[in-house]
């Protein structure tokens, strides 16, 4: 069991969503539910080989993953919170801090390093802005994905644009592979701490267009990807005072979002708002 690790995820086991919807078009988010991680520990250690239990530590449920190691015994385990579904809050604390536990472990972790998903409303045949508020009633499906060759990092993903399940359009996102490696003398990627070489600035881009982020790194760029969920266009003011003034919002916010999946990647970025220079 030295240097285990839990193999990728396969295209199909992946979900991609609208995380947003905004003037230029929808950000797509992936994600795993918790059936996948359900399958690939019984994959990798047998039903006999894990555990969780759920407890409530003041008024939030976390849940603690425990796998053990064939060789010697030993169990290891896992620790973390979730957040309430407004649907079912039970249920999705309990679903949401089993796949954040996971995570901890290993299972899709490189789902952290996913590349800027945006698809433009030209290519949304369900897109539609009626002056209000955009709504995107497109549905996506991964087709395809690959991976750096140590597996920790996404290279590209294959969208599928669907409209009532007819595909209407492919679409291939990638990332710059280079940025994804670590320094020499760094530490393994984490979601949260890993750095990038030196961005190179760039013009500001339109609104229309989404920034190019490397999700791998924490640059600018990637701060201003999460300023899209408030529907803000950040890239026409980076540098500026207005666009300070949203790092520092970011790094203080306690905004919460109905979808656990979308949450997890805001306090993602909100860490990294944090060690923005």
């Amino acid at each position: 069991m030295d240097n285990m690790k839990f193999r990728p995820l396969y295209a199909s086991e992946i979900e991609a969503r609208v995380a947003q919807v905004n003037k230029g078009g929808a950000q797509i988010l992936l994600y795993k539910d918790a059936r996948v991680d359900q399958n690939i520990l019984d994959e990798t250690f047998t039903i006999f080989g894990w555990q969780r239990k759920h407890e409530l530590i003041g008024d939030r449920l976390y849940c603690t993953v425990s796998v053990k190691n064939p060789d010697t015994g030993e169990w290891i385990t896992k620790q973390d919170v979730g957040t309430e579904s407004y649907t079912e809050k039970e249920k999705g604390q309990a679903s949401d801090s089993f796949k954040r536990a996971c995570f901890n472990l290993g299972i899709g972790r490189a789902l952290y390093t996913a590349p800027n998903i945006f698809i433009k409303k030209e290519d949304l045949c369900g897109y539609k802005d009626d002056g209000d508020k955009p709504k995107c009633n497109n549905t996506f499906r991964v087709k395809d994905i690959s991976y750096t060759e140590d597996e920790k990092a996404i290279k590209s993903v294959t969208i599928e644009v669907l409209y009532y399940g007819d595909v209407k359009k492919t679409l291939v996102f990638s990332n710059d592979v280079a940025a994804l490696k670590p320094a020499a003398k760094a530490s393994a990627p984490t979601a949260a701490s890993v750095k990038s070489a030196p961005v190179k600035e760039t013009a500001a881009k339109t609104p229309e267009t989404a920034p190019e982020v490397t999700p791998a790194g924490i640059t600018d760029d990637t701060i201003i990807q999460i300023g899209n969920c408030r529907n803000k266009k950040y890239g026409e003011v980076k540098g500026t005072a207005q666009f300070k003034s949203f790092l520092r919002w970011m790094r203080t916010s306690t905004t919460k979002y109905d979808s656990p999946e979308q949450q997890r990647q805001f306090d993602i970025f909100k860490e990294m708002a944090k060690e923005a220079v």
